[in-house]
C-alpha cells in the first residue's frame, strides 16, 4: 500500500485538503493510490486510524459527526522512550534511505514509514514537552466531557450496548443491564450519541466527546481494564471498536516500537511503565460511582 514514494504524495494531499469529513480523507487516498483503493474500504479506514494515531491528522466533532484536520507542517518527531521520526516529504526519504514501516495493517502491509533513531534532526514534534502532562486527570476534566440528564430508557433511534467481555457492541435491552453500562445511540442524520446508564440507580450521563466515552465509562464504573484490553509480553491490544482520545493513543505510540492496526490496535514492545500509567489514569483510587 504505502511506500517511500507515495507517503510524501499522501501527506501533501492531506495538506492540500487541510480538513474535511471522512469522504475528503477518502478522496485524498484515491488521489494518491487511485480509485481502486476504494474497493477495499478497510484500507482507507486503516489509513485514517494510522494518520490519527501518528499525529498526521487531528479528529474533531461537530453535531456528533467527526471531521479531520491536517496537523503537520514538517516531518514529525516522536521523542519519548521509543524515538521515531516520520517522513512527510520526498527530501526526508532521500536523506533516510533506511526508513522502515512503523505502523502496519493486520496483513503486515505498511501504513506508515519512519525511522527509529536517538539522533533526531529538526522537525515538528507533537510529543516534545512530555505528553504525560498534556493528558489532564479525568477527575479534573470530567465536567467538560459529560453531563447528567433526566433518567430515561426510551432512546429514540437504534442503540447498542458495549460488552466488555467480547469487546464488541451488541444488541440488548437496557432495562436488563446491571451496573453502569456504556451505550451508543445511532441517529439518522447526526452520527452516534454515547451514554453511560445505570438502570438500578437511575443514572443517565451523556458523553459530549465520543472519544472519551470508553475512558469515562471505565473511570466511573471501575470495570477491569484487563477484561477488555489484552496485555502480554509487552504487547497491548485494544479492540478497534473502542474509540480512545488521541492523546492516549499517541502516548502509547510514543512508547512502543511498532503499531499494527486490524480488529485490534496492537502496540508492540510497549514500555511497562506506560501500561501502568494507563491503568493508573483510568482507575485512580477513590473516585467514580463504583468507589
Amino acid at each position: 500500500m504505502i511506500d517511500p514514494i507515495t507517503q510524501p504524495i499522501f501527506c501533501a494531499t492531506l495538506n492540500y485538503f487541510q480538513r474535511g469529513r471522512y469522504s475528503a480523507f477518502k478522496r485524498a487516498c484515491e488521489i494518491t493510490w487511485g480509485v481502486a483503493l476504494a474497493e477495499d474500504p478497510f484500507s482507507i479506514a486503516n489509513l485514517y486510524s494510522c494518520a490519527h494515531i501518528a499525529g498526521l491528522i487531528d479528529v474533531g466533532e461537530q453535531n456528533n459527526l467527526s471531521f479531520w484536520m491536517a496537523s503537520f507542517q514538517a516531518n514529525k518527531q516522536v521523542r519519548p522512550s521509543k524515538k521515531k521520526e516520520i517522513g512527510t516529504d520526498a527530501l526526508w526519504f532521500s536523506e533516510h534511505p533506511n526508513a522502515e514501516p512503523i505502523i502496519l495493517d493486520a496483513q503486515n502491509r505498511p501504513l506508515l514509514y519512519g525511522q527509529r533513531s536517538n539522533d533526531l534532526s529538526n522537525g515538528s514534534d507533537f510529543f516534545e514537552s512530555t505528553p504525560y502532562s498534556r493528558v489532564s486527570p479525568l477527575k479534573r476534566i470530567e465536567k467538560y466531557l459529560c453531563t447528567p440528564e433526566v433518567f430515561r430508557t426510551d432512546f429514540s433511534g437504534h442503540y447498542e450496548l458495549f460488552n466488555h467481555e467480547s469487546g464488541r457492541w451488541v444488541s440488548g435491552e437496557i432495562n436488563r443491564t446491571d451496573g453502569l453500562t456504556l451505550i451508543r445511540v445511532r441517529k439518522q442524520f447526526s452520527g452516534n450519541i454515547y451514554y453511560i446508564v445505570d438502570v438500578r440507580l437511575h443514572i443517565l450521563i451523556r458523553v459530549l466527546l465520543s472519544d472519551w466515552a470508553f475512558p469515562l465509562w471505565l473511570f466511573l464504573s471501575g470495570s477491569s481494564l484487563v477484561s477488555t484490553f489484552k496485555y502480554s509480553s509487552g504487547t497491548l491490544q485494544i479492540p478497534r471498536v473502542i474509540k480512545m482520545p488521541a492523546l492516549i493513543y499517541r502516548r502509547l505510540f510514543a512508547s512502543c516500537s511498532i503499531v499494527k492496526i486490524g480488529a485490534f490496535i496492537e502496540f508492540t514492545n510497549l514500555d511497562r511503565s506506560t501500561y501502568q500509567w494507563l491503568q493508573d489514569y483510568l482507575f485512580p483510587s477513590g473516585v467514580g460511582y463504583a468507589s
